[in-house]
């Protein structure tokens, strides 16, 4: 488990939750962009609530890793998985090619070469 703290509150959560909210603030960051994510932790009585707060740029979060029975341990598949799809939606994968008008605007003119 780790707890994710920041300006509102600290949160416990799985391991891969926090993670993968760590990752995705981190490539928000580098793109000077914010985002709002859900996700699951565990309160103080060990209740499973959710919480929503800000990620990216200019916004502090720590994590502290902490011990606790296996079985406490916060799993949500969905979740890693979202927030893992939106980390990769911010890096371009070169998949898409470019039409002829975009051309110019990334090389330059094209009877410059």
């Amino acid at each position: 488990m780790k707890a994710l703290t920041t300006r509102v509150g600290t949160y416990v959560t799985g391991d891969a939750v926090a993670d993968a909210v760590l990752r995705y603030a981190l490539a928000l960051a580098r793109m000077h962009a914010l985002d709002l994510v859900e996700i699951p932790f565990r309160s103080a009585g060990g209740a499973v609530s959710r919480v929503q707060f800000r990620l990216g740029w200019l916004v502090d979060m720590d994590v502290v890793s902490q011990g606790g029975p296996a079985e406490s341990e916060l799993i949500d598949g969905a979740v890693v998985t979202e927030l893992r799809a939106r980390e990769l939606s911010l890096h371009p994968n070169g998949n898409a090619s470019l039409r002829t008008g975009e051309i110019p605007a990334v090389i330059g003119p094209l009877d410059e070469y």
